[in-house]
């Protein structure tokens, strides 16, 4: 007979790692993540076989990474799974370049807004994603605010 599981190596995920979640500036990269050094800050926090759940403040990717080494001085982590969002909510609203309304990302708390160019206006703020603002901006020029 083959090999068999045997009790003392299966149990609920829970008691055997951690899940963490770190939230990033936007325009982190994935090889930044990858650094050993990336997560020196919190190393002692981590250990071998941990997940990571990295988003991006703007919310526009998400990834899993699985911690395979931990020491005081580096992180080993391997990607694992993950989201480019921006490239999920893509929508046929695609911006025209105009100089009536802009929009950006204004942080974790105001995340998205739309911005009118002639006054610095903010016509409307704490929209989820990117293409929601493009959205709002389209429907702002077909009202004419």
């Amino acid at each position: 007979m083959g090999r068999q599981m045997t009790s003392p190596r299966f149990k609920l995920a829970e008691h055997a790692r951690n899940v963490h979640r770190c939230n990033l500036e936007v325009g982190t990269t994935v090889d930044e993540l990858l650094n050993p050094t990336f997560f020196v800050n919190v190393a002692g926090t981590v250990r071998a076989g941990d997940i990571i759940e990295c988003l991006w403040d703007d919310y526009s990717r998400f990834l899993q990474l699985m911690v395979r080494k931990a020491d005081r001085i580096s992180v080993v982590v391997a990607p694992f799974g993950g989201a480019d969002l921006e490239r999920v909510e893509r929508d046929e609203t695609e911006e025209a370049p105009a100089e009536d309304y802009r929009h950006e990302f204004a942080g974790a708390q105001e995340q998205w807004r739309v911005i009118r160019v002639a006054d610095g206006q903010v016509i409307k703020a704490g929209l989820a994603s990117e293409a929601a603002a493009k959205r709002e901006i389209a429907a702002a020029r077909k009202t004419g605010r």
